[in-house]
Order: structure tokens, then C-alpha cells, then sequence
């Protein structure tokens, strides 16, 4: 430990509590190491099972820096985010200080948490806790941690959840918590792009309560991080420093240790020693005298950098040489503590370079090659050893420190007051949530939709609607803002919309650079959130243009919009930060985020920590697919998004666009969207004709009373019900003269803008004696997928679709009839502007004979028709799809033998057609 002679401590600490810290930091090591080499060694392990691994190695550079943050400089408003290879680490330092929980939220007793620190990556059996491979919700020290697992993801997060309490607080929506964001990165985690977006829109927006740490080990994966320190004008701290300095972020590099601090203040070349150490080494050559310790070798390279220190060198010992390479500031208590003060107390977000080793503590120190090493277990043994524990007792939390010594002292102190400011900061949560739903209560149930007019708009598109919903929504949310503002909003709100109104209270909608060209310019206008910079010269020069918002921004309670300039990722984690404001604030902010669709594949790693963090957003991918088809292959091409936590939508009819808009927020602001918090709507700007929508609806049957339709309003009831549940029917022929399903009926299931085609088909085959029933598909998870199967695909069982066969009162009575029983079905044809995988499974689930069009090579520019047309699946190629798919239903066979095929033989079995062509004579 440093000699702190006479200097003032950070935090107001003592040098019996600076101690104390060293000695726990030591025994969390030596627990860290067995953590995982338990977890590598389970004797229910199969000789097959890959390697469990855990990385102590990466979890020792940063153990001066967690001690230093879990039990001095972290508050429990606080956040934080790590890389994950240090969350055993954060385990047991978070063990010592007893703040494991029981899934209720109750604390954890010492011996089930004792337990549980014997489970690290173990599969809970009977609801046991246990510590996930990284960072985790389920873990029982998950409080205010943010996921990890993936790296450079969640020190963005972070950031946006800093800018979402912000925003909270300037809407009066919560008292300010005070809250700082810490974050700890790896040197070679910091070449990810998604935080180089992120480090620019920090600054921008004046986020001044974040702490990114960089653990500057100067080892990656494969080993030692070989940086061109010419090419980048010196090591890869100075590139950092200087890029973050430049982007507006304060840096403190913690280079060194209070020894190298004092050896470097002498004379006879000690100035000269600390610019060896900050330039003159090359990282690498600074690697391989770390890794090495040989004194000689320590001697000869730096004499060789800085001729001056000969004398200075000779006078150290071989012990001091040594110690003056491994003396780093990221293992300086003192020091790492003075930076987190200092980071706390900036009016900038602040980066911190925390030199460190490798290894530390370990017999694996800054090998080249120890990311993934293990300690044996004689290793861990001794490091328990010396601390009074043994491989049989490993987690006993006395050991060798005295009862009443300033170890247990400190952790009580710890433990005391991080499970009261916890205990509060929960107790603030649930009165918000509650407050929240009290107001809400009176305005349930909320009306199905929000009363768009379409009278006066006979062709609309779906991105028109979302334009059109995410105005409303913003407009009634501000209403009594504005108002309050004294801006006379020209009339009072509807009674249907107040009853929107606390629920459109928490919907703010976010962007990167398209929020124009996705109609969403209301929400704009006016509404941008920011720090305001500069004077309004929009306003004072009158600078503005028809159909364009005003862009200047101000953190007014009436601001609803967050903007991104073209950085996709960050704005698809921040509309994940802001979708926690329920978790961590007990205010359920709706983030519904508008990006063009094909470039939510530029941010799908963070669309997927979203859902796994179940964060409730919604994302509106508009304009998406081939329909967008003048702008050819570079922005057609659609992903098939499906991942637990969230749901994808697709509307035709803008009626639906609107209906899905308005259940999403339902469902989010009254906490009904357990496994869909995430939601994903495609839109197109290929416009529809509306008023078909309804005459399609009155004429089926279902929608009938004594031949004539119902009312439209109950149409539309049961319709949307139908569309909320993942299809309906759109044209549905049943009961009509001449229908007989398993000779002349086929099911069209279309999804999105190609259903246009699919309505062009549907006549044409009508006209060759073929019903073609039209199913609209507007949720492939709800109507096929992993909701559907949880109950036994209760929609299609409704809407009638399965695999029944429909025999002739004489069917079976010879050998020819008997073999066209399989093709007397009714097969299914799936069209989709996207991967052809969203509904081919529909043939599957129901066992009927299925043909599937899709997108299934790179597009090109045109006009709608023609790209469907190139992509076989316009009017056309829909037609001869369910030629298709009715001839191969008609070329099935039945198999019979024994008994049955003797009875039979008489009769003959003619042999079937070879190709399916011969049975389907019609040209579109």
C-alpha cells in the first residue's frame, strides 16, 4: 500500500478506513479467483460441456477500481455498467457489503447468499440464485447495473438513461436523484463505433454526471494490443485523451502510483523518468518490461530512454526498479479515489485512463496471452490461505480480520447505508408508479383509437398514419403545457382525447436525421429537447419553411422529441434508456423512435440489449421493403426481426396502423406487455385506396345479419380485435354458392404492402372458378410465432384456417378416389415483403401444402408493381403461386397397404401427373 504521509484523503477517509479497503480488495481477489475456479470445476460436468471460463485475469486489473467505486464513491442513486468480464468481481464486493436480494426484492439472509456465491454460471434447478456468465436483471446484486455481455453498448446506455432522468426532471415528472453514471470499458473495448457516436451527442447535450473508465491493461483477447504508436502520434492513451478532449469530455489519465509519483520528484533525473513513462515506452515495450519484472532489463531499456536517470536508476534497489513498473495509478486507492471525486464534481462528462495490469495479484500477470487463463487450484488455495479461509470454507466473511476490526466496520457502515438510500429510492419509485396510475385510472378504458379522419384521405399510406398518431399523441401530451405556457391552442381537447391525455403524457418521440422525411414533423415543431445553445435565430429572423419544424431546442416542458443527427445506434439506445423510466422511476416514458427501416440493421446489436433488457419502446421502421422501390436495393432489403420481449407489426390499411399505435401505448402505459415491451411497426409510403377496406369487410358472411351487413362500427369492432391478434380476413368467401374448400378454395395469407397485389389475384382467380380467400397478416409473432404456440394458435383455430380434409359424400369408394384424399385440403400461399421465413411456417403448423413468396434477391429501382413483378410476387405471380400450391395439394397421395390396398386393387391405381403444371391450365 502507498504511503499517504500527511496528504487529505478523498471522501473524507481516514488511513485506517484507506487500509481496510486494501485488505478487502486482497480478499476479494483471492474469493473472485475461487468463484470461478468453481465454477470450471463442478463435478456434474460432462466431458462434452465447452468450457465454462470466467476470466479472473481481466477481473484483477480492475480490482483497485471496483473496491475503490462499490464501497466509497458509488451511491445508491447511482449507476452502473462494466465490462462483463469483471462481474464476478462485482459479486464479491457486493457480497461484502450485503446487498444481494431474493427475487421479491427482500434482502438476501448470509447463507443463501453464501449459496449463491457457489453459482456463478450455474443453472438455477429449483429457483436458487445464481450469478449469470455477466451482468445480469436476474442476479441478486442487479440494483441500478446495467446489463452486460456485449461491450460498448452499455456505457451508451448510460448516458441515455442520465439524459432520460434529466428529462424526467425538467418535466416535473421527479425530483432530481442527483445520480452519477459510472462505466467501466476495456482499452480494446474503446475502438467500438457505437461509443465513438455516442461521445460527440454526450457532449452536445451538456450530460455532465457520467464517468466513462477506461481499464488500460493494453491487452485484448488474443494478447498484447500491438498500437502504432507512430502512426497514431504516440501510445493509445494520448489517442484517447486528445479524441475525448476534442469531443468536449474532461480526461484524467491515471497513469501512476504514488511510489513512481515520489521517485519521479527527485533529482538526477526523475523528470526525465516520467516522460520514459509517458511517451518515451511505446505501450508494447512498457508491456514486456511489466510482464517480465527483471530489473536489468528494466535498467538498460529505460537508461536507454532517458540517459539522464543512469544515476537515479543505480540508486533504487532491484525490488524499487521492479515496483517502478508496477506501480500504476488504476492500482492506487488514493489516486483512483481523488479521480472519482474530481469526476463527480465536473461540469463535463469525464473519462478516466486507469493504468492497469493484467494479472494483478496473480501468477498470470500480464502474460501476453491470461484474458481467458485459469489459476490451478493449488493457487487458489494459497490466495484463500491468506486470508484465512480455506477451499472448504472459501466465502466466510470474517476469515482472518478481527470482529470488531475497521474491515467489518467499514462493510457494516457500507451495508447500512447503501440498503436505506435503496429501501428510499424504491419507496420514490412506487409512490410514482402509483401517482401515475391513480391519474390514469379515470381515463380507463382508453378509447380504441384516436380518432383520425380518413373521410377526406382516400389514399393514404401506413406511414402517413404513424405521422398522424405520433402528432396527435404529442399534441394532446402538451396540451396543458402549452396552455400553461400562455400559447392559446385554439380549441380544448375532445372528451376522447382527455381521456388520451394522460397516457399521451408520456409518449416523446426520437430520431436520427429523418424525422421530416417520416412524417413526423409535428412532434417536432417547436418540441426539440436540448440544452438550449445560443440564441433562437429561427424565431428572430423568421427563418423557417413550409413543412419544416423548428429545429432550435430547449428542455421546456412542451419539448417532446429527442433528435439524433445520422447515428442510428445511439438513437436506438437511447430509445431504450428511455423506455426503463418505469423501472428505475416509476414513470412509464413511451420512446417511440422513427428510423428508416432498412438501417435498423446498423443498430440491431443494440435493438437486441433493448429487448433483453426489456426496456418498453417502440420503433417505427418506415419506409421498409421492396415497396419502397425507387430507392433500389441499397434501402429495400427487410430483416425478419423476431427476439423475445418484443413483437413486430405490419399494417396495410392505414385503420390498422392506427389501431396497432394505440394498443402499443394502451398496453405500455398500463404495464399490459409482459414479453412484447419491445414493438417493432413496419411502414411504407406506398399509398392504398381506404374506402375498398370496409366493402371488402361487408361482404363476407361473418359480417352479415340475414344477408345484410352489420353496422360498420361493430364490423370494425370484431375487425380490429382480429388485427390486434395477428390477422384477419380481408376477403373471406365462405358461404358463398359453389365455395368447396379441398377442391377449388385456396388461402392467400399476405402481409403488408404486397396485400395490394394480393386483392388484383384474388379477382383473377375468382374469374377462372378459384376462391381465394384473403388473409392479412399483421403480426407473424402473434398469429405463428412464440405467442401463437403458447395457445395452441388460438387465432388461426378462429379464423378457421387448418389442415381439415374435405371429402365428397362418395369419396373413398374406389382406388382413384381413395388417393386424392391428402389433396383434399386447402393450401396456402404466403406473400411478404421480406424474408419469405416470416410466414412460411403457416403450411407447417396447420400440415397443408404451403408455397411462399417473398424477397429473395437484391432488389432494383422501379415503380412498386414492377419491383413485385421483378420479385415474382405482384398479382401475377401470386396467381400462379396458388395454381401452384392447389395442383401440389391435388399430386398428394395417400399410402395404403394390407388389407386395404387388396380390397382395392380391383379398382386400379392410375398414376399420378409429374409435374404440377399439367393440372393448372390458366394464364394471369
Amino acid at each position: 500500500m502507498p504511503s499517504t504521509k500527511s496528504e487529505s484523503l478523498p471522501f473524507g477517509l481516514n488511513a485506517e478506513a484507506l487500509t481496510a479497503l486494501h485488505s478487502i480488495a486482497e480478499r476479494a481477489l483471492a474469493q473472485t479467483a475461487h468463484m470461478i475456479w468453481e465454477a470450471n470445476h463442478r463435478p456434474d460436468a460432462e466431458t462434452t460441456d465447452p468450457k465454462v471460463g470466467g476470466h479472473p485475469a481481466a477481473c484483477t486489473s480492475s480490482l483497485h477500481l471496483c473496491t475503490a467505486l462499490h464501497l466509497v464513491a458509488r451511491q445508491p442513486q447511482d449507476f452502473w455498467c462494466a465490462k462483463p468480464h469483471l462481474a464476478p468481481l462485482d459479486h464479491t464486493l457486493h457480497y461484502h457489503s450485503r446487498v444481494f436480494r431474493n427475487a421479491d426484492g427482500s434482502w438476501m439472509d448470509d447463507a443463501t447468499a453464501e449459496g449463491a456465491m457457489h453459482r456463478l454460471r450455474k443453472f438455477s434447478q429449483d429457483g436458487e440464485p445464481v450469478f449469470q456468465s455477466y451482468h445480469a436483471a436476474s442476479d441478486p446484486d442487479n440494483w441500478r447495473i446495467l446489463p452486460s455481455g456485449t461491450v460498448g453498448i452499455p456505457p451508451v446506455n448510460a448516458g441515455y438513461v442520465a439524459l432520460m432522468h434529466r428529462y424526467l426532471v425538467d418535466r416535473g415528472l421527479i425530483e432530481s436523484q442527483d445520480p452519477h453514471f459510472w462505466c467501466l470499458l476495456g482499452d480494446s473495448e474503446f475502438r467500438e463505433g457505437s461509443l465513438m457516436e455516442a461521445i460527440t451527442d454526450f457532449a452536445e447535450r451538456e450530460i455532465d454526471n457520467i464517468t466513462w473508465i477506461v481499464d488500460y491493461n493494453r491487452q485484448s483477447l488474443d494478447g498484447t494490443r500491438l498500437v502504432n504508436a507512430e502512426g497514431l502520434g504516440g501510445n493509445d492513451d494520448v489517442r484517447i485523451e486528445g479524441m475525448l478532449e476534442a469531443n468536449g469530455w474532461e480526461v484524467i489519465q491515471l497513469r501512476h502510483g504514488h511510489f513512481r509519483e515520489d521517485v519521479f520528484g527527485r533529482k538526477n533525473g526523475g523528470k526525465e523518468l516520467r516522460a520514459a513513462f509517458e511517451g518515451g515506452l511505446t505501450d508494447y515495450e512498457f508491456q514486456g518490461l511489466l510482464w517480465k519484472r527483471d530489473a536489468a532489463l528494466t535498467r538498460e531499456t529505460l537508461t536507454a530512454r532517458a540517459p539522464k536517470a543512469e544515476k537515479l536508476l543505480a540508486e533504487l534497489s532491484d525490488e524499487e526498479v521492479v515496483r517502478l513498473v508496477t506501480d500504476l495509478g488504476g492500482h492506487d486507492l488514493v489516486n483512483i479515489l481523488r479521480a472519482f471525486e474530481t469526476a463527480r464534481a465536473s461540469t463535463r462528462p469525464v473519462l478516466i485512463v486507469a493504468h492497469t495490469a493484467k494479472g494483478f495479484g496473480l501468477s498470470n500477470f500480464a502474460q501476453p496471452g491470461n484474458h481467458s487463463s485459469l489459476p490451478d487450484e493449488g493457487e487458489v488455495a494459497e490466495l484463500l490461505a491468506h486470508q484465512g479461509l480455506s477451499m472448504e470454507n472459501p466465502y466466510d466473511r470474517a476469515g482472518d480480520w478481527d470482529a470488531d476490526g475497521p474491515e467489518l466496520q467499514l462493510l457494516a457502515a457500507r451495508q447500512e447505508a447503501v440498503r436505506a438510500g435503496i429501501e428510499e429510492l424504491e419507496g420514490v419509485a412506487e409512490t410514482n408508479r402509483k401517482a401515475f396510475a391513480e391519474r390514469l385510472a379515470p381515463t380507463l378504458p382508453l378509447p380504441e383509437d384516436l380518432g383520425i379522419n380518413l373521410s377526406m384521405m382516400p389514399i393514404v399510406h401506413t406511414q402517413w398514419m404513424w405521422g398522424q398518431v405520433a402528432g396527435k399523441l404529442v399534441r394532446i401530451g402538451t396540451h396543458d403545457e402549452f396552455q400553461k405556457a400562455g400559447v392559446d391552442m385554439g380549441r380544448d381537447l375532445s372528451e376522447d382525447e382527455a381521456r388520451w391525455a394522460e397516457a399521451a403524457d408520456m409518449v416523446l418521440t426520437m430520431s436520427p436525421d429523418v424525422g421530416t422525411s417520416t412524417n413526423i414533423n409535428p412532434t417536432m415543431d417547436g418540441k426539440i429537447y436540448g440544452p438550449e445553445v445560443g440564441e433562437d435565430l429561427e424565431t428572430r429572423l423568421e427563418w423557417s419553411e413550409r413543412g419544416r419544424p423548428k429545429l432550435h431546442q430547449s428542455q421546456a416542458a412542451t419539448s417532446r422529441h429527442v433528435r439524433f443527427e445520422i447515428a442510428e445506434q445511439a438513437a436506438m439506445s437511447a430509445a431504450g434508456s428511455f423506455g426503463k423510466g418505469d423501472d428505475y422511476f416509476g414513470v412509464p416514458l413511451l420512446p417511440m423512435m422513427t428510423v428508416y427501416d432498412f438501417f435498423i440493421k446498423r443498430a440491431l446489436d443494440q435493438f437486441y440489449y433493448n429487448v433483453y433488457w426489456r426496456a418498453g419502446f417502440l420503433c417505427v421502421g418506415t419506409p421498409s421493403g421492396v415497396t419502397l422501390s425507387p430507392e433500389g436495393a441499397q434501402h429495400s432489403w427487410k430483416s425478419d426481426i423476431q427476439m423475445p420481449s418484443m413483437l413486430s407489426w405490419e399494417p396495410f390499411y392505414a385503420k390498422e396502423m392506427e389501431w396497432i399505435l394505440a394498443e402499443s401505448v394502451r398496453r405500455h402505459v398500463t404495464g399490459d406487455n409482459e414479453d412484447r415491451e419491445g414493438v417493432v411497426v413496419r411502414g411504407v409510403t406506398m399509398g392504398v385506396p381506404q374506402k375498398p377496406f370496409l366493402k371488402h369487410l361487408r361482404a363476407q358472411t361473418q359480417h352479415q345479419v340475414d344477408g345484410k351487413p352489420k353496422q360498420d362500427f361493430e364490423i370494425l369492432s370484431a375487425v380490429r380485435e382480429d388485427v390486434l391478434a395477428g390477422g384477419y380476413w380481408l376477403i373471406h368467401h365462405e358461404g358463398q354458392d359453389g365455395y368447396q374448400p379441398g377442391d377449388n378454395v385456396v388461402r392467400i395469407l399476405s402481409m403488408g404492402g404486397p396485400t395490394i397485389e394480393a386483392l388484383t389475384a384474388v379477382e383473377r382467380l375468382r374469374e377462372v372458378g378459384i376462391y381465394a380467400d384473403l388473409l392479412v397478416v399483421t403480426c407473424a409473432d402473434l398469429l405463428l410465432g412464440r405467442f401463437a404456440e403458447r395457445d395452441d394458435f388460438a387465432q388461426l383455430r378462429k379464423l378457421g384456417v387448418r389442415g381439415d380434409l374435405h371429402l365428397a359424400p362418395e369419396a373413398g369408394q374406389t382406388a382413384g378416389e381413395v388417393r386424392t384424399l391428402a389433396g383434399r385440403c386447402v393450401p396456402i400461399v404466403s406473400v411478404v415483403d421480406g424474408e419469405p421465413g416470416l410466414l412460411d411456417n403457416a403450411g407447417s403448423i396447420v400440415g397443408v401444402p404451403q408455397v411462399s413468396l417473398g424477397v429473395k434477391k437484391f432488389s432494383k429501382s422501379g415503380r412498386p408493381k414492377e419491383i413485385y413483378g421483378y420479385h415474382g410476387m405482384d398479382a401475377e405471380g401470386i396467381f400462379r403461386a396458388c395454381g401452384e400450391a392447389l395442383s401440389r395439394a391435388a399430386l398428394r397421395e395417400v399410402k395404403v397397404s394390407g388389407p386395404a390396398a387388396q380390397a382395392l386393387q380391383q379398382g386400379g391405381f392410375p398414376a399420378p401427373p409429374q409435374d404440377w403444371r399439367s393440372l393448372w391450365p390458366y394464364e394471369f
